[in-house]
């Protein structure tokens, strides 16, 4: 299976700035719509599978994709599409194809989720990966942004609701962070983000997906993970943090301890917004228990 990338932020280039730097990259796909926004496929010698399925090489988990949609393989100097039997049709440019070789700038639509396709060499597709990396990170933490969090929220819940899968939310708050940025200034309090931000994206499990949600709160969107296991990872995290030392640009050493509250999605849950509001009660718990622990929601 074809392991996906995270896309990290980076800074955006202008396509001039790229016409006067000779590129060699690999041929790719990236994804410049749709839940996964910003996603990275490199493209190399052998073939890939699209499609909904845990099977496929690449996963779109929505219910427009078939379990194995398409088919990216090397052919001659360049790549081909197959579609795979699916029951919406690969789309290529708009137009629905059967098997078609892929030329510099094809957008391929699947579902929700539209991929362009960049030839190996291509000027542009840094270019874009840039711009699809600003709409999709946040810029100082490198994790999903608020709003791409959310889609990718609401994707997993009509999944979990579909298949029966076990769908689990983790709302982390970093334990009186206010008084660092009172006391240290923004930019102290921007290095304690980063170095958190560093620790959720470094520890993530399989099938996971991590955001900031705003300030100094973040989620933690875990799949196929039992509550105990949710409860146990989400305890690892509050003793990394809590252990964890800052040292920033101006000298200063800071620590900062979180709090976390853990919900999993029930079937008298309507939208995303219902486990939202329950893993913010659990939060609002821990925060209650005294800060720098875990807390559970009951229903």
């Amino acid at each position: 299976m074809v392991r996906r990338e995270r896309t990290q932020a980076t800074r955006a280039f202008k396509l001039d700035e790229l016409k006067e730097r000779p590129h060699e990259g690999p041929a790719v796909l990236i994804v410049i719509a749709g839940a996964l926004l910003g996603q990275r496929i490199e493209l190399g010698d052998t073939e890939i599978t699209i499609g909904r399925s845990r099977e496929a090489s690449f996963q779109i988990p929505h219910e427009g994709v078939s379990r194995l949609h398409c088919r990216v393989s090397p052919e001659g100097e360049g790549y081909r599409i197959d579609d795979l039997g699916s029951t919406n049709r690969t789309m290529l440019n708009g137009e629905p194809v059967i098997s078609v070789t892929l030329k510099d700038g094809d957008r391929i639509k699947l579902g929700d989720t539209v991929l362009k396709f960049f030839a190996a060499g291509s000027l542009e597709s840094d270019y874009q990966q840039s711009l699809v990396a600003r709409a999709a990170f946040d810029d100082l933490t490198q994790l999903l942004n608020r709003r791409q969090f959310i889609l990718h929220l609401s994707k997993a819940i009509e999944v979990a609701k579909s298949r029966a899968e076990p769908l689990i939310l983790v709302l982390a708050d970093l334990d009186h962070f206010k008084p660092v940025n009172d006391t240290h200034g923004h930019l102290a309090g921007d290095e304690v983000l980063k170095t958190v931000s560093g620790l959720l994206r470094d520890s993530l499990p399989a099938r996971a997906e991590v955001g900031r949600l705003g300030g100094e709160e973040f989620a933690i969107m875990l799949l196929d993970h039992s509550v105990q296991q949710a409860l146990d990872y989400a305890e690892l995290l509050r003793a990394q943090i809590a252990n964890t030392i800052t040292h920033t640009s101006h000298g200063l050493s800071l620590s900062i301890t979180c709090s976390f509250g853990v919900a999993r999605w029930l079937d008298s849950h309507q939208s995303h917004s219902d486990l939202l509001r329950a893993a913010d009660l659990a939060l609002y718990e821990a925060k209650a228990q005294g800060r720098n622990r875990v807390a559970l929601a009951l229903a």
